[in-house]
């Protein structure tokens, strides 16, 4: 196991509200309480001879050295407030920012160059629609939809076409803390203080509200981040209490969706595939899961579910397996969580988001005290060895198998494909552009030059 916390990623000491991966495995974006998104080269986070390689950072935020770059670019003064959440879009072709000035910005990396950073990234578009500071923002598995919800208790469904708005959800009792996209997409949840909600993405109406499960103290944290296994089988939700226990819930898939018969008022109380998380002294504000599903020599497969507490650390548990036993006296033997790991004293605050990288066994976390921290982890460190992650054609199998779901093929990543490896700065001096420009004289004496190109 590596743990690196790399002090030179940070937002001018303001807290670091969100943080999330690149799907390509090589940026990460972070935003916080400067109003700045900041694009982040993972390599020198991650490897720590190309750390030692790596450029040092200017008080401007630019690169000082053609070495390997840290920073590949700062969008400065991104929100004119504080922004609250970044997350990729699942080809990685834009990064969307929300804000408490209430909007919405979809950004996009430039096809032009600059002597100073590596990257540039712009506004794509702007979009506004909420009366209220926006908490959360995520998008569909298909990269259709974008969901954003607010602390005006709406939730905003956008097309990723054109950017605007098919559906306003605005049944909600509370201010909305975090939303979460089944790995189907068929299912919206959202969260808010001591309430959870359903919503069918065919028709958007609210299914279930779930109530008595969650909360029920002063609300310690302004997100509640929840979160689905990758296997589609459990929502987690933030928030859990149950005798003077903090806590994280694993509500199994089928108790609250497939349901039809409860009431919508009803809550999870009595049902057999819920599951408790408990150990962290404080609210539990984040939720994620590994993107990978991993199967054992029985064929069980199990997700890796990492946790943010608001007691400033956080934890890593392995889910049960899909599959339960019968013991000799013919009652269901049903197998518990596991918890792998608990890290303490990394982080002085909340933690306040958690993302996981593509490869599904490294993370990053992040915290209301301005830092964050990466973790690598290998398989026997999850197990006994017997896990190994399933690829995705094995994924889809799965799907069909266990919901009669045709999982789509994976999304063709948008940059990756047309960049590798982030593109350093131009810096050859006039004399070096001069010695390789190509010059020639046409046949009535007039010069031509040929532009040079990097």
């Amino acid at each position: 196991m590596i743990i690196v916390k790399p002090y030179w990623v940070e937002h001018h000491g303001t807290p670091i509200f969100s943080i999330d991966a690149h799907p390509d495995g090589k940026r990460l974006a972070t935003c916080g309480g400067d109003s700045n998104i900041k694009i982040w080269n993972i390599e020198p986070i991650s490897d720590e001879l190309m750390e030692e390689d790596a450029d040092d950072i200017s008080n401007k935020g630019t690169t000082t050295t053609t070495r390997t770059p840290k920073l590949l670019y700062s969008i400065n003064y991104a929100h004119s407030k504080s922004i609250n959440s970044v997350k990729w879009s699942k080809d990685g072709r834009y990064l969307a920012s929300v804000s408490d000035d209430r909007e919405c910005i979809v950004w996009t990396l430039s096809p032009f160059q600059s002597a100073n950073t590596p990257e540039i990234w712009t506004s794509f578009v702007s979009l506004k629609g909420h009366s209220g500071d926006i908490t959360d923002v995520i998008w569909s598995p298909d990269n259709q939809y974008l969901a954003t919800c607010s602390l005006d208790k709406t939730i905003l469904i956008w097309e990723t076409t054109k950017f605007g708005i098919i559906k306003k959800l605005e049944k909600q009792k509370k201010f909305i803390n975090g939303i979460s996209w089944d790995p189907m997409g068929k299912y919206l949840i959202s969260q808010s203080d001591g309430l959870i909600s359903i919503w069918n993405t065919v028709n958007w109406n609210c299914e279930k509200v779930i109530k008595d499960v969650v909360g029920g103290f002063d609300l310690k944290s302004f997100f509640l981040r929840s979160s689905w296994t990758p296997d589609s089988k459990y929502f987690i939700s933030t928030q859990g209490f149950n005798k003077n226990n903090h806590s994280a819930i694993l509500m199994g898939r089928d108790n609250f969706i497939n349901n039809d018969d409860d009431d919508d008022d009803d809550d999870n109380n009595g049902n057999d595939d819920t599951f408790e998380l408990v150990g962290h002294m404080d609210v539990v504000s984040v939720s994620k899961c590994s993107p990978i599903i991993f199967k054992d020599n029985s064929n069980n497969y199990f997700s890796l579910i990492l946790l943010g507490s608001v007691d400033s650390t956080f934890s890593l548990w392995l889910s049960p397996p899909t599959t339960t036993t019968i013991d000799t006296n013919n009652s269901i033997k049903r197998p518990q969580p596991q918890l792998i790991m608990v890290c303490k004293q990394v982080f002085k605050n909340t933690v306040q988001d958690v993302s996981w990288c593509p490869d599904g066994l490294s993370f990053f976390v992040c915290s209301i005290d301005g830092t964050i921290v990466y973790v690598s982890l290998k398989l026997h460190e999850i197990s006994d060895g017997s896990l190994q992650p399933i690829n995705h054609r094995e994924k889809q199998q799965f799907f069909k198998k266990s919901y009669n779901f045709n999982l789509p093929n994976e999304i063709e990543l948008f940059i990756h494909k047309r960049n590798q490896k982030p593109t350093k700065p131009i810096t050859a001096t006039t004399q070096e552009v001069l010695s390789i420009q190509k010059q020639s004289t046409t046949l009535t004496g007039k010069k031509r030059i040929t532009p040079v190109t990097y």
